[in-house]
């Protein structure tokens, strides 16, 4: 078998998507998601224990682009957006780090680095109980995103 070789001196190669196959994937609805864990996840059992869990209104396709590299389609921007909230999630006590899927991308270069995590503080000083000092404390530990006002009470 020959050597295929392409040079920048050559002319572009234009692929014609079809557009049956250009509905189905809209990127808007898909993340791209990895598992923190060395081992090798069991796919099919993974398959159906997220769609149980995120109960998505229509469904969810899971393909495994890659070892351990997963595109996740959901078909309504619900689904995307209750799975992203509702986060962080695991299988198998593995953590899944979740990032949105970009138009153009290739799945592999989504950066996967962060996963959000709500976090309580206990046994506050009096007069630090604050959303200015919930976010200082948010920054010092990672990137702070929301504060639950809700839960605040300045009962000692």
């Amino acid at each position: 078998m020959e050597r295929l070789t392409i040079t920048a001196e050559e002319e572009e190669l234009e692929i014609q998507v079809d557009d049956s196959q250009e509905k189905n994937e809209n990127p808007a609805l898909c993340l791209v998601g990895r598992f923190l864990t060395e081992r090798p996840i069991r796919i099919r059992i993974m398959k159906e224990k997220m769609a149980e869990y995120w109960q998505p209104v229509c469904k969810v396709a899971i393909k495994e682009v890659n070892s351990n590299l997963f595109l996740f389609q959901f078909f309504h921007p619900k689904d995307l957006e209750r799975v992203l909230k509702q986060g962080p999630w695991s299988f198998d006590g593995h953590t899944l780090v979740l990032g949105l899927m970009q138009q153009g991308c290739v799945p592999s270069m989504i950066p996967l680095n962060h996963v959000p995590y709500w976090v309580q503080v206990h046994d506050i000083p009096a007069g630090c109980m604050s959303e200015t000092a919930g976010k200082q404390l948010g920054n010092f530990i990672g990137d702070f995103m929301e504060y639950d006002g809700k839960n605040n009470s300045n009962f000692l």
